[in-house]
């Protein structure tokens, strides 16, 4: 017999596959599989990660959600692109600039996303080139998950 930590890894992709995204209540969802919410919050944090095609919001809180989302293969190409701890600034905008190439981001986007990863923006940073990273995989998740 499957573990459970399988069984609602299954129930989560059947949900997310067949309507391009899952929106839950943490709670209601541990409920109906007779869990602790920590249990959804381990297969989330392990199994629903970028790098496996997927993407997590969530909103805490009274009436707080989760939503599951399957990134397109150009989204999961990205940020798989963007591993490792740290990212200088001449790569980032690289990449920004194949994004704006490829159709991804608009101009504007893009001149955005240059400004907020900019080394002058992260001036006061300790280690800018970690924080542009941070920055840049946030970035990059939201406009190409909103754009699917």
């Amino acid at each position: 017999m499957a573990n459970i930590s399988d069984v609602i890894e299954s129930f989560i992709m059947e949900m997310t596959n067949a309507v391009g995204e899952y929106h839950f209540n943490r709670g209601e969802l541990a409920d109906r599989f007779d869990c602790v919410p920590s249990q959804i919050n381990y297969v989330l944090g392990t199994r629903f990660t970028p790098d496996r095609g997927y993407a997590i919001t969530s909103r805490r809180g009274g009436g707080g959600y989760v939503t599951v989302v399957r990134l397109s293969q150009d989204a999961a190409d990205v940020l798989r692109a963007l591993g490792g701890d740290e990212i200088s600034e001449k790569r980032a905008f690289q990449l920004i600039r194949n994004l704006l190439e490829h159709g991804a981001v608009t101009r504007e986007e893009a001149a955005v996303i240059d400004a907020a990863i900019s080394d002058r923006a992260l001036s006061i940073a300790d280690n800018k080139d970690e924080l542009r990273l941070n920055i840049l995989r946030t970035i990059v998740l939201a406009v190409l998950t909103e754009k699917e």
